[in-house]
């Protein structure tokens, strides 16, 4: 009994912080920090959450297929990416996320761009994995 108390306990506990973060859907910049911070994580079906394009998770899948067929490795947690900019169109529907990849204290980092998506007041990464072109 003294066992199941302290189970219990242990899961009330940890469960929550394991739980995913809140995070202000109508921001797109949130939003993008977000995908890019789980998918340099190599976290990507975390990732595929906050993404708008159709079958994202399937396309994280095939990315990760390809990855493992061309021995590309990523370094999960190696890489960071800061958005530096957003520019939303005059539909108010589409966007570019700019950001820098970093993978190293000494690195200059890699200027990239992301597309975004307003799907029902929610905006989400327009990601999907083209062949052999890696985020």
């Amino acid at each position: 009994m003294k066992t199941l108390k302290l189970f219990v306990f242990i899961l009330l506990y940890t469960i929550p912080s394991y739980a995913q973060i809140k995070i202000d859907y109508s921001d797109p910049e949130e939003v993008a920090q977000k995908f890019l911070e789980y998918f340099y994580k190599g976290q990507w079906f975390d990732a595929a959450k906050y993404c708008g394009a159709a079958d994202c998770q399937k396309q994280i899948e095939i990315m990760m297929t390809k990855m493992a067929l061309d021995d590309v490795t990523q370094e999960e947690g190696k890489c960071v990416a800061t958005v530096d900019s957003i520019k939303i169109d005059n539909s108010q529907v589409k966007g570019t996320i700019f950001f820098t990849k970093k993978c190293s204290a000494t690195d200059k980092g890699e200027k990239k761009k992301l597309n975004i998506v307003k799907i029902d007041e929610k905006w989400l990464v327009d990601y999907v994995f083209k062949r052999d072109k890696y985020l």
